[in-house]
């Protein structure tokens, strides 16, 4: 397996407050990782800089040998188009419905209509979510707005899937559920999954386990 995403003696600070400090974490395609920790231990800010939505203090970050401290905005929006991002809050567009929010993604990516329709759906049914295709977001519960968000972040098959609490709300049943489809996905299509959970039993799934406390990275399993 290769080596998708490298952390490497990453640090976060705002003046003297330090938000995380020298992280380093490689995730190869077809893994799993999962980061436990407290609110406030830094777990969302490390997600931020894997995903090249902010610039680490100090350290590097390095995506298939690139290292994006070094590159452009440009550089790092293309990069981006290849990550996948499950939302803890979704941040899904509400003026579009339940099967457009999956068929954007594609399309971005110059995928036809068509294609991006029939792909979309499959991935709605996949999630359960086939009788809701046409339903704005506003006409879905939080537990659907959760399985439709990790549909749109996986429909385009990215070699990276950056997910904050991705079964945050859903129940344990609904919850060991989706992430069986997550593992599924991960391991069929060699796509790298980096997922913070406060959920320890979906942790336990995960191929390693890091724990953040204090801005420290600390390995479990």
């Amino acid at each position: 397996m290769s080596c998708i995403l490298k952390l490497s003696s990453i640090a976060k600070s705002f003046g003297e407050h330090v938000i995380i400090d020298n992280i380093n974490l490689e995730i190869k395609n077809g893994e799993i990782i999962a980061l436990i920790g407290k609110s406030g231990s830094g777990k969302t800010t490390v997600l931020q800089i894997a995903g090249l939505l902010d610039e680490p203090t100090s350290g590097s970050v390095l995506v298939n040998g690139t290292d994006c401290t070094k590159i452009n905005n440009r550089q790092k929006t293309y990069l981006r188009r290849t990550f996948g991002f499950v939302y803890q809050f979704h941040h899904l567009l509400h003026e579009f419905s339940a099967l457009e929010n999956v068929m954007l993604p594609q399309m971005i990516l110059d995928k036809n209509k068509g294609e991006a329709k029939k792909n979309a759906q499959s991935m709605l049914a996949n999630f359960g979510l086939q009788d809701r295709e046409l339903h704005m977001i506003s006409e879905l519960s939080g537990g659907e707005r959760q399985r439709l968000a990790i549909a749109r972040g996986l429909v385009n098959f990215p070699q990276l899937v950056l997910a904050d609490e991705p079964t945050g709300n859903l129940d344990p049943e609904n919850s060991l559920k989706v992430f069986s489809l997550l593992r599924n996905y991960a391991k069929t299509k060699n796509i790298a999954v980096l997922m913070v959970t406060h959920n320890h039993i979906l942790a336990q799934k995960a191929d390693t386990i890091f724990a953040l406390e204090k801005g420290v990275l600390t390995k479990l399993q």
